[in-house]
C-alpha cells in the first residue's frame, strides 16, 4: 500500500503544476500530499549495561519511529515506560520484546536477545566494593569493629553477663538471629533457636564463641557472606547486610548416663 501510494503521489506531482491550480484544486493537492507522509511504525531499542557496578541490571531505551504507545515484554512482565531500568533475578540469556503502536493503530514489534553476565560476589573486585561500603558505614557511625574467628567484622551492641560457652559441643545454647539493611530496616527476624552448640552452622558457632550470655552483636556481612547473587526475603542480590545475633541463654550439658 505504501509503495503504490508513493507512486501515486509522484505521478500527481508530475502531472500538476501547483501555481496553475485553482484554489480548490490546491487544497486537494495539499490533502493528497499529506497522505503521502510515512508514519509506518518501526520498533527498535538500545541496551545499556554496567555489570561491574550494577550486576543483573540493564537499561532499555526505545529508539522506535512513529510510536504513539509502547510496551516491553520481559520475563512475563509488561511495562510501558519508554526508558526502562530492569533488574533480572539471575544471570542468563533473555529475550526482550518491544511492541509499539502508531496513532493509526498499526503495530510493530522487535525481539532482541540480551546476555546478563554473572558477577561473582565473592570475587576480589566485588568484595572490595562491599568492604568500601562497610568501611564508610563504620566511619559514619564512629565504630571500630572486632573480628571473630571467621574474620567477620562485628560490633557488640549489648554487653553480656560474662558467662561464655564451654568447649563441650553438647552444651545447649539459645540464640536468635535477625537480618537488617545497613540503614537499620529489619529484613527478617528469626525465631529463638535452642540446640547443642556443636550442631549449629560454623557461622553461628563462631558468633556463639565470640559473645557472652545475654549479649547482642551486629555482624557486618559483605554480600558474599549474606545472600550473594541471590534474592531472599526481598533483599536484592549483591547487598551487604547486618546480621544481629543475640545469645539468649547458655544452658547446661545433657546427661550422657
Amino acid at each position: 500500500m505504501q509503495k503504490s501510494l508513493a507512486s501515486h503521489c509522484n505521478q500527481f506531482n508530475n502531472m500538476i503544476s501547483v501555481n496553475k491550480l485553482p484554489h480548490l484544486a490546491f487544497l486537494f493537492l495539499v490533502v493528497s500530499l499529506s497522505s503521502c507522509v510515512d508514519d509506518e511504525p518501526k520498533a527498535s531499542f538500545m541496551v545499556e549495561q554496567d555489570p561491574e557496578n550494577k550486576p543483573l541490571y540493564a537499561t532499555f531505551t526505545s529508539t522506535s519511529k512513529h510510536a504513539e504507545s509502547l510496551r516491553w515484554h520481559i520475563e512475563g512482565n509488561y511495562v510501558t515506560s519508554p526508558v526502562l531500568e530492569y533488574r533480572f533475578d539471575a544471570a542468563g540469556t533473555y529475550n526482550i520484546e518491544l511492541e509499539i503502536t502508531n496513532e493509526d493503530g498499526e503495530t510493530d514489534r522487535v525481539t532482541q536477545q540480551v546476555e546478563i553476565p554473572f558477577i561473582d560476589p565473592c570475587g576480589d573486585s566485588w568484595l572490595a566494593k562491599d568492604q568500601a561500603v562497610l568501611d564508610q558505614y563504620f566511619a559514619d557511625h564512629s565504630l571500630t569493629p572486632l573480628r571473630d574467628e571467621l574474620e567477620r567484622q562485628y560490633v557488640i551492641t549489648q554487653a553480656g553477663n560474662g558467662k561464655k560457652v564451654t568447649d563441650n559441643y553438647l552444651q545447649i545454647v539459645d540464640i536468635r538471629s535477625s537480618f537488617y539493611y545497613l540503614d537499620g530496616t529489619l529484613v527478617y527476624q528469626g525465631p529463638v533457636s535452642s540446640d547443642e552448640w556443636g550442631r549449629y552452622t560454623p557461622e553461628a558457632r563462631a558468633a556463639i564463641k565470640a559473645l557472652e550470655e545475654g549479649a547482642k552483636a551486629n555482624f557486618f556481612l559483605p554480600s558474599c557472606r549474606a545472600f550473594g547473587a541471590n534474592s531472599f526475603y526481598g533483599v536484592p542480590p549483591y547487598t551487604p547486610l547486618i546480621l544481629q545475633v543475640e545469645i539468649i541463654r547458655l544452658g547446661g550439658i545433657p546427661c550422657q548416663c
